[in-house]
Formats: structure tokens, sequence, C-alpha cells
């Protein structure tokens, strides 16, 4: 099904007390045509630092895609540490980008920002 909102609705009758704790929603969002995209910045979901091995894109262009990889660490502030371009897939693909890893340079947040189809 495919929305922009949504609405629950619980309905039923019993004799007792009925607590409803939480309700899941799983989603995932649609794809968009752009000529960028920005993660935003992320803390990955734990506030502790991270060595990121890869990066997987699920795209479908035409060009050059160039990313670009920012970190925190060291430092405390967002710098970039890696970029890199790799040829468009000539249909929708998943694609794997190992990052150059070094261990001194972990991050606690991160964002992938825009880099964009030449």
């Amino acid at each position: 099904m495919r929305a922009r909102n949504i609405a629950v609705r619980i309905e039923g009758s019993t004799g007792f007390e009925a607590l409803i704790y939480s309700v899941y929603i799983h989603y995932y969002v649609e794809a968009r045509q752009a000529l960028s995209f920005d993660t935003g910045v992320t803390d990955l979901g734990t506030h502790v630092a991270k060595q990121i091995s890869e990066m997987d894109f699920d795209i479908e262009a035409e060009g050059v895609i160039t990313w670009r990889w920012y970190a925190d660490i060291p430092g405390q502030l967002l710098v970039l540490r890696q970029t890199n371009s790799f040829p468009a897939p000539p249909s929708r693909k998943r694609v794997e980008v190992q990052m150059l890893t070094d261990p001194a340079k972990p991050g606690r947040r991160a964002q992938a920002a825009p880099g964009g189809v030449e």
C-alpha cells in the first residue's frame, strides 16, 4: 500500500481492561527523482564511536555519481573525510562502496552529503 498519511483504529470489546502499549508501523521511503541526496547528520542509532567499512547505494541514475563522507572524530566537528565517484548503473542497482578504513578516524556522528550526478 502506498500512502503519505496513515491513521490506525483499534476496535474490540472485552470484559477486562485492555492496555495498548505501542503500535509499530513498518515503512520505507519511496524513491524520488533528484539530482542530489543528503542523509543529514545521524549518529547511526548510538552515541558511541563507529568505524564504517562500506556504504550501500540503492540507485538508478545516469552519468557519474559523486559522494562525500563527513565524520566528527577527531575534532567534534563534521569534516569531509572521504569523497569519490563511480559510474551510475544503467538500471536500478545496489552499489557497494568500500570506505578507506583508518582506525584513527572513526566517528560518533556522520553524514553522507550531497554529491550529485554529473
